[in-house]
C-alpha cells in the first residue's frame, strides 16, 4: 500500500475526476462503514475519503444554488436616448423607445443580442466572436468590427441598416435572403424581401447627430423628415404649393428655429392647431 502522504496528494490532485460521483450515496456509504466499525478507530483512508465528499458535497451545492447563472440584460431608452456599453466593449446607442437584451458575459463563440426599435452600434473587432443582431425577430445582422445604424419604420414592417464602417451581412430570419454591405450603403428588408437602396439616407442617423441634411428636397419629404426628428406633427394646409422645395443644413437646432427658418425661405406662415404644426401661404 502506498503511504497515506501520497495517496492524499494524489487524491487531491485528481478531484476532478471524481466530479460526476453520487455524492448522497457514497457518502451514504462512508457513514454506513464508520457506523459499523464504530468501535475501532477510523482509518485515515476513509478519514480523507469522507472529508472529499464533503468538500464536493459543498462545492456542487455552492455552484448549483448558489453561483450566478449568465442573466440577459434588457434596456430600454424610453424618452431618452441612452447609451450602452456592451460586455466587450462595444458601444450602443438606443434612440427613444427602444430596447435592446444582451446576455452579462457573451460565450465563448458569438456576441448575440436582441434589438427592438432603432440603435447606433459601434462594435469592437473581434474576428474569432461574431457580432451577430437578432432585429425584431425578422432580420439578423452579422458583424466582426464596424459601426451601422439600424431603423425600422413606426409600424415596424420594414427593416433597414445603414453601415457607417466596416462590413456586415444583413439576412432575413424568415426567408434566405442574405446581402453583403460595405461602408456608406444601405439596405432594408420588406415583406417581399431585402433590397439595395440607391443610396445612404443622410438623414437616417440624424436622431443621434441631431443634423438634418436637405438638397432641393420636396417640401413633403421635408415636413416627413421633421415629424420624426420633433416627433410631431407638421402638415401644409391646401393652399399651398405641393411643388416647393427646400434646401438646407440643420445643425442641432430646435424645433421653432426650424420652422422659422422654413417660413423665411419659402414664404409660409405657420401656427399651431390642436397639437400639430400647420403651413400656411404668407398674406
Amino acid at each position: 500500500m502506498k503511504p497515506k502522504e501520497n495517496f492524499e496528494e494524489h487524491l487531491f490532485k485528481n478531484l476532478g475526476t471524481y466530479q460526476s460521483i453520487d455524492i448522497e450515496e457514497d457518502w451514504q456509504k462512508v457513514r454506513k462503514r464508520m457506523t459499523q466499525e464504530k468501535s475501532i478507530r477510523l482509518h485515515p483512508f476513509w478519514r480523507t475519503a469522507a472529508a472529499v465528499i464533503l468538500l464536493l458535497g459543498v462545492g456542487f451545492i455552492a455552484q448549483k444554488y448558489l453561483a450566478p447563472s449568465p442573466d440577459m440584460i434588457a434596456v430600454l431608452s424610453g424618452e431618452q436616448m441612452k447609451h450602452v456599453l456592451l460586455p466587450d466593449g462595444s458601444m450602443v446607442t438606443l434612440n427613444r423607445q427602444a430596447e435592446l437584451v444582451y446576455p452579462e458575459k457573451f460565450n465563448r463563440k458569438k456576441r448575440e443580442l436582441k434589438l427592438r426599435g432603432e440603435a447606433f452600434f459601434e462594435v469592437v473587432s473581434n474576428p474569432s466572436l461574431p457580432f451577430i443582431v437578432d432585429v425584431n425577430e425578422k432580420a439578423q445582422v452579422k458583424v466582426l468590427g464596424t459601426s451601422f445604424n439600424i431603423s425600422q419604420d413606426q409600424n415596424r414592417e420594414s427593416i433597414s441598416i445603414q453601415v457607417v464602417d466596416g462590413k456586415v451581412a444583413f439576412s432575413s430570419l424568415e426567408g434566405s435572403d442574405e446581402i453583403i454591405l460595405v461602408k456608406d450603403e444601405q439596405a432594408t428588408l420588406r415583406a417581399d424581401g431585402i433590397t439595395l437602396d440607391d443610396r445612404m439616407d443622410r438623414n437616417s442617423m440624424s436622431w443621434k447627430t441631431g443634423v438634418l441634411f436637405f438638397e432641393n428636397t420636396d417640401i413633403e419629404e421635408v415636413l416627413k423628415q421633421l415629424q420624426a426628428h420633433y416627433e410631431i406633427e407638421i402638415v401644409l394646409h391646401q393652399s399651398v404649393p405641393d411643388n416647393l422645395s427646400f434646401t438646407s443644413t440643420l445643425d442641432k437646432q430646435e424645433l421653432e428655429s426650424v420652422l422659422d427658418e422654413i417660413s423665411l425661405v419659402l414664404g409660409l406662415d405657420y401656427s399651431y392647431e390642436n397639437e400639430k404644426v400647420v403651413f400656411t401661404l404668407s398674406e
